[in-house]
């Protein structure tokens, strides 16, 4: 080693001091930072540099520390051993340094950093997402599956398995019942399956049974769900337990379709059925039956006593029939089949026999012993009618038929005697039933005078028939037909909810004007009576004191104890009731002072000849003293002349009523002739 120059030499000194101690500082560092990075996949590179750099600084400090030229064995160890470390490590470091040459710079550690915390909070927000919608469905009271691609089963919640009995455990890795082919009708199966495949959802009713054996109703929901790359990977099965709904949907059908006393179809399903028996386009009979004197078991027996017979009677007629025959209750004691087939009078006729042979084997019901028969009337399609309704009227017209010859028989509709007018009452019938929905039926108005005053004290209301290319119908022509059909009871409810409207709309007008309103005796018999009138008044808000009901005197005798009942009710409520066509039909004197009626209407059949001199002059005025003794007003009905008028207030009749001062007409007309300020009526009829 050359000497430096004197003043030279300690600089140099400390400089080769300071050198060879940086050598020795790198492996120090070196092994300090490998043993705190121990997770290194390579420590060898380091290790190499580091025992490079020692052998370094130990040949400096050899030339240090050597006033000579450094040679012999120690310095060229030193020199062979530093080469080969240097090459080993250069080597080693070769294929690491490729990868840190993409190490990222300080601003891309700034931006990777910033977007890590990004993603670590988007991934915190989406796992808070997903533990409250796996809250939501592991609490929900809805049913979910979420099943593999094949249907397997790999998820079920709380619910699913409360409902079916099967724990989570139980249901891995089986089918999910909505694949199974017993369980959706096979319609719904193919609409299932188009569905999923074009990627919508399903929904059905499905049938599922618990782990029990118990069938319930689910409503369903089926959806597949795809990955991003759009292949199906689950689907999703939602239900929610319907088995409630169906039971209340199956009550009420039961109630709607079906006789609570003998479970038979009752008249609105037969009639369905009959109209789809008619749609197959065969032949068939329809039997009308109704039990010869059944009443009689009622009144002996009792009522409750008279449901266990027709629940007998139903069951042997059941017992009489073939599979493919459809029997119904109609109501009361009445009955009605469908035999399809049975098309020719003979094949019909036999299966009467064979019902008839059947109802007369004796009955044992709660220990009584009795016998009961059956007549039957029979229509056949297509010989008789094509129209449901019309067969049916047809089988009961033969029913009529049967009774009227002594009952336990049949009769044929096609046999009965023809009258003259039967197929026009029989399209007069058809068309009233259509008459209310297609705005045919009118009200016009009667008046009814005071006697003494001359003034409209009210009026009566009259039903009118407008029958489109027929005019103006005679209600002595449809009303009748009404009363014998039932239409009666729809058309009267009509009429008094009209009638009630008018008077409200008169009252507004300044016309304060009492109406009355005939009740027939179907309508006076109904049992929900009071409640219908009640319904009706309180909708419209009518002043039940210019409100009046006529019933007929044969009406009111024909069950005068329930007469009286119903009457004195109809009193109760504020309303005026009046006895029409009195002294036409049997009276008796006993109920008559029990009935708290306001009026008695003389019948026009005594009025037309009071002023001649027969009998019905007395009879007049016998009428109008009983009346004035029980303090009961009186109207005479159908006056047309000055003598039946002078005589009717000579005795003091107190209203009269007929063409005498004016006809019946339109609720416009009356309140012009007898709106306030106008004379009255006595006034404008002696006018010239």
């Amino acid at each position: 080693m050359p000497v430096p120059p004197p003043q030279l030499f300690w600089p140099n000194l400390i400089a080769d001091g300071l050198l060879a101690l940086a050598f020795y500082a790198i492996p120090f560092a070196l092994w300090a930072f490998l043993r705190h990075r121990n997770d290194l996949p390579r420590r060898g590179p380091p290790l190499l540099l580091g025992g490079f750099a020692l052998l370094c600084g130990s040949y400096h400090l050899l030339h240090l520390w050597t006033p000579g030229p450094v040679d012999g064995v120690p310095a060229l160890a030193l020199k062979v051993s530093a080469a080969l470390a240097a090459l080993v490590a250069a080597l080693r470091l070769r294929p690491v340094l490729a990868g840190l040459m993409d190490l990222p710079d300080s601003r891309q550690l700034l931006a990777t950093n910033q977007a890590l915390e990004t993603a670590l909070q988007e991934h915190q927000e989406t796992a808070g997402e997903m533990r409250k919608l796996s809250l939501a469905v592991e609490h929900s009271p809805s049913m979910v599956l979420i099943t593999d691609r094949d249907g397997l089963i790999e998820y079920c919640n709380p619910a699913f398995s409360k409902l079916s009995g099967f724990g989570r455990q139980e249901m891995m890795g089986r089918r999910a019942s909505i694949w199974y082919p017993d369980r959706v009708d096979p319609a719904a199966r193919q609409t299932l399956w188009d569905k999923l495949k074009r990627g919508e959802t399903w929904e059905g009713e499905v049938r599922e049974q618990n782990k029990n054996g118990v069938p319930y109703w689910c409503l369903q929901y089926v959806a597949p769900i795809r990955d991003e790359r759009g292949r199906l990977i689950h689907y999703v099965v939602m239900s929610h337990d319907i088995s409630e709904l169906k039971q209340s949907e199956a009550t009420i059908r039961r109630l709607a379709y079906f006789d609570p006393v003998t479970e038979l179809p009752n008249r609105a399903l037969f009639m369905e059925r009959l109209r789809g028996t008619l749609a197959d386009d065969q032949g068939f009979a329809v039997f009308h039956l109704d039990l010869d004197r059944f009443k009689n078991i009622n009144d002996d027996q009792g009522h409750a006593f008279g449901d266990r017979v027709l629940a007998a009677v139903a069951g042997r007629l059941r017992q009489s029939l073939r599979d493919q025959d459809i029997l119904a209750r109609l109501g009361d004691d009445e009955f009605a089949l469908i035999l399809p087939g049975l098309s020719h009078p003979a094949l019909a006729g036999a299966a009467a026999t064979a019902i008839g042979e059947a109802m007369k084997e004796a009955w044992v019901i709660d220990g009584h012993t009795l016998f009961v028969t059956a007549s039957i009337g029979i229509s056949l399609y297509p010989t008789d009618h094509a129209d449901p309704e019309q067969l049916l009227k047809m089988a009961d017209a033969a029913l009529g038929r049967a009774k009227e010859l002594g009952r336990n028989q049949y009769q044929f509709y096609k046999e009965l005697p023809r009258r003259k007018d039967g197929e026009k009452n029989l399209a007069l019938e058809t068309g009233l039933r259509y008459a209310l929905e297609r705005g045919e039926l009118e009200v016009y108005y009667q008046p009814k005078v005071e006697v003494d005053s001359g003034r409209c004290y009210a009026a009566e209301a009259l039903l009118r028939w407008r029958r489109p290319g027929h005019g103006l119908v005679s209600p002595g022509q449809f009303i009748p037909l009404a009363e014998e059909s039932g239409l009666i009871v729809e058309i009267g409810e009509w009429l008094l909810r009209t009638v009630c409207l008018q008077i409200a709309q008169w009252r507004d007008a300044g016309l304060d004007m009492a109406v009355a309103v005939n009740l027939s005796p179907h309508q006076f018999r109904q049992k929900n009576l009071l409640e219908r009138i009640d319904a009706i008044l309180e909708a419209t808000g009518t002043d039940r004191s210019r409100l009046e009901f006529e019933i007929t005197e044969s009406t009111m005798m024909h069950d005068p104890q329930q007469a009286v009942d119903t009457v004195r009710r109809l009193k109760s409520r504020g309303l005026a009731l009046s006895i029409d066509d009195f002294g036409t039909g049997y009276s008796s004197l006993s109920y008559l002072k029990l009935f708290p009626v306001d009026y008695l209407k003389i019948d026009r059949s005594f009025v037309q000849d009071i002023d001649a001199q027969q009998a019905d002059p007395r009879i007049v005025r016998a009428i109008i003293a009983l009346a004035h003794s029980l303090d009961i007003r009186v109207v005479a009905e159908g006056v047309e002349t000055a003598g039946q008028f002078e005589f009717l207030k000579r005795h003091q009749c107190d209203l009269i009523q007929g063409y005498f001062f004016g006809p019946p007409m339109p609720a416009d007309e009356l309140m012009e002739r007898a709106r306030p300020g106008r004379p009255s009526l006595l006034a404008q009829r002696d006018r010239p």
